[in-house]
């Protein structure tokens, strides 16, 4: 975990220096400070190690940098810190530039619907990255197991061994569940469902499921002297009612104006979570969680497409540090924006390399198995079969992987295992399995070609 950054000088310390200064030199400030010093929206923690310009100190032109954001800052609901501290961000240049870059990739449907998202194929990438993000989502709060071990729990529907399996299929039901309500107001008791979910057989304490810290709990403190982490002491459980209430109606647009971009909106509801940490242990799930269910409700139906949390676990020091850079700052929450919308920008970009190489590899197998009469999901299992010879598969994880109901998807198979393009190899728990025929290659050869 990173260490505290330097508690940024404020605006009202900008102030005191400006009031001392000659004219001539405070001027000339102005006209030199910006609000993205060398193009970047800097924590005072790395622009005091910054070449200053001739005659000013680093103290001066951070003043001068604060005062140039101050015009640009805009209030996020009404949510305030125990000193009545607004939570607030910048549109600065950079912020609206990524914006503006996310809009015509995410919202723009520049070819989304057409070439690389067949529609054959939309299903199987949504439950692709329903898994990873659960996944990535859980291993961001401790969980440890392979990603190969989790997917075919999740899969096979087999029941999760560990605390680490029940944390990623909690977290895959929790997804599954903000798809079924993205259209209804975010509430106090979807919260706690979505917590409830998302915590269901994880905790130490099974009492705190589903459920606000109290003040008979003793709030917790986060990190601190006898762990790596930093410390963060939480607002009191009194004040959480009333802080979730204030989240709910930041979230549904209750507060009125000024408009918020909608992806402006999921990350800072992401962030406030986090920051009012009103639960025992999962806030971290629950935070992601209500990124994800914005997003979405705002039509950026891609999003069912990403997995934001596998971009974090890249780098979860960076991902603490926004946290951090927000909260000795004013709380000045476009430093958590800024990182956030990069890690959607890689993730889009990644999904855009993964598209592609399927519809590739789509084009390849549907060349080779032309003259068989397979439908999308049977090509799609084959293609995934001729890569990856050890899988194995169920009525159950074809029906899953495609959404549709076990009888097609035992359909499906059995048409495959006739033609002996997959062979029945026991038992995933009660399920019948099957894998890839070691003749699979020279079969469609004979298949497609004759003998």
């Amino acid at each position: 975990m990173p260490r505290v950054p330097l508690r940024a000088p404020t605006l009202e310390q900008a102030f005191d220096i400006f009031s001392v200064m000659p004219a001539s030199e405070l001027a000339r400030l102005f006209q030199t400070a910006e609000a993205e010093p060398g193009g970047k929206y800097r924590h005072w923690h790395t622009f005091r190690n910054l070449t200053m310009p001739d005659g000013f100190s680093a103290e001066q032109m951070w003043a001068g940098v604060k005062f140039q954001r101050e015009p640009l800052s805009r209030p996020l609901g009404d949510l305030v810190d125990l000193e009545e501290t607004p939570f607030k961000y910048a549109r600065s240049d950079g912020l609206l530039e990524r914006l503006h870059n996310l809009d015509q990739l995410i919202a723009g449907h520049v070819g989304v619907a057409t070439d690389p998202w067949p529609t054959e194929q939309r299903e199987r990438y949504i439950v692709r990255n329903f898994i990873e993000e659960a996944i990535a989502s859980s291993q961001l709060e401790g969980a440890s197991t392979t990603r190969i071990e989790a997917k075919e729990m999740i899969r096979h529907n087999r029941e999760p061994t560990d605390r680490a399996e029940r944390m990623i299929l909690n977290n895959y039901r929790a997804i599954l569940r903000i798809a079924e309500t993205k259209e209804e107001p975010i509430t106090p008791e979807l919260i706690l469902e979505l917590h409830s979910i998302l915590t269901d057989g994880t905790l130490d304490n099974p009492d705190a499921v589903g459920r606000f810290q109290t003040p008979d709990d003793g709030r917790i403190v986060v990190g601190g002297s006898q762990s790596l982490e930093p410390e963060y002491r939480p607002p009191p459980a009194e004040a959480i009612p009333a802080l979730i209430d204030s989240l709910c109606q930041f979230a549904n647009e209750e507060a009125g104006p000024p408009w918020i971009h909608p992806l402006v909106r999921a990350v800072a509801l992401h962030f406030m979570l986090g920051w009012i940490h009103p639960f025992e242990d999962g806030n971290g799930r629950v935070a992601r969680a209500l990124f994800y269910w914005a997003a979405m409700k705002a039509d950026y139906w891609i999003l069912e497409y990403l997995s934001i949390s596998k971009i974090l676990l890249r780098a979860p020091g960076q991902y603490a540090m926004s946290f951090l850079e927000t909260e000795t700052d004013q709380n000045d929450v476009t430093y958590f924006i800024l990182y956030q919308l990069d890690a959607i920008q890689r993730a889009v970009n990644q999904l855009f390399e993964y598209a592609r190489r399927q519809a590739d590899r789509t084009r390849q197998i549907r060349g080779a198995l032309k003259d068989l009469d397979l439908n999308h999901r049977q090509e799609a299992l084959l293609g995934h079969a001729l890569i990856h010879p050890d899988a194995q598969y169920t009525f159950y994880s074809h029906a899953a992987a495609h959404r549709v109901v076990r009888l097609t998807a035992r359909s499906d198979i059995l048409e495959l295992e006739g033609i002996g393009l997959l062979v029945r190899s026991g038992k995933v728990g009660r399920a019948d399995a099957f894998i890839p025929s070691a003749e699979i290659h020279d079969l469609i050869e004979e298949l497609t070609h004759g003998s």
